[in-house]
């Protein structure tokens, strides 16, 4: 899940991606914005990768939600929001970084302010 950036309107979105086999094909991937409140679904590809972008600010709570054709649903957290260069948002609830070779920092709790960079 991307730091969320500006799309072409300049309103703030987030890439939410999963890999082939992720989701059996045909599932409806659902990114929830908890925060705002707003819900934004793709279907699953036939090798089951998928790709959705969701208005998101860095401090927002996102989950995903994968119904599949039967009708069973699972809920899904994402984690925090992370970039391909291993940039993290992490926000006053704390959190994980990873970094090169494995290398982990625990933030605890009110250490840092909503939607840090790190």
């Amino acid at each position: 899940m991307s730091i969320p950036s500006a799309d072409a309107g300049g309103d703030p979105v987030s890439r939410v991606a999963g890999t082939q086999g992720t989701a059996e094909p045909g599932t409806l991937v659902t990114v929830i914005n908890v925060t705002a409140g707003t819900r934004t679904g793709v279907i699953a590809d036939s090798d089951g990768s998928f790709s959705v972008s969701a208005g998101a600010e860095a401090a927002d709570d996102l989950e995903m939600e994968l119904r599949d054709s039967s009708g069973n649903v699972t809920v899904y957290d994402p984690g925090p929001f992370r970039d391909p260069d291993g940039t993290t948002v992490i926000g006053s609830d704390g959190g994980v970084v990873e970094g090169p070779g494995g290398i982990r920092a625990a933030v605890p709790a009110g250490a840092v302010p909503d939607a840090t960079l790190i």
